[in-house]
């Protein structure tokens, strides 16, 4: 099973958010990329079998928020415990970043956008996206050798 939904393992390099970070316009980027990582885990989750929403006393089905999804065990065990504190401590963690609820209610000014948490925000999803196909680029060279980073 891919860790990445079809809507990311569609996209190409030159789609908006991708694109927008290789140009350094971590606005466009950062903006789209949270909800769409959101959503990832979400699709991640369920996938695996997990339930992604709640049943509120009410009777309202409600979708697990990020702080849930990034605190689920199953997250944990597919995206390691290194990539699940980076992506807690960038998104919600009030010390660090909470960037995606300072984000999402338009609380950031120009310059957070182009902080260092945003761009390792963006080359992490950019890394989901691209090493399940790492193994069939590697198959295509010559010898065993990693790639320069």
């Amino acid at each position: 099973m891919s860790k990445i939904p079809l809507i990311f393992q569609l996209v190409t390099l030159k789609s908006a958010p991708f694109w927008s970070g290789l140009t350094r316009d971590f606005v466009t980027a950062t903006s789209l990329l949270i909800p769409l990582l959101e959503n990832s885990l979400r699709h991640v989750l369920k996938g695996a079998g997990e339930r992604v929403s709640t049943l509120t006393p009410a009777g309202v089905q409600e979708v697990l928020r990020i702080g849930a999804l990034l605190d689920h065990p199953k997250t944990l065990e597919i995206f390691g415990e290194d990539t699940v504190q980076d992506l807690k401590g960038i998104l919600i963690d009030r010390t660090y970043g909470n960037l995606r609820n300072e984000v999402s209610h338009g609380l950031v000014s120009w310059s957070t956008f182009h902080q260092p948490h945003c761009v390792y925000l963006w080359w992490l999803i950019l890394r989901f996206v691209l090493m399940p196909h790492y193994s069939s680029w590697s198959d295509q060279g010559e010898g065993d050798h990693e790639p320069e980073i």
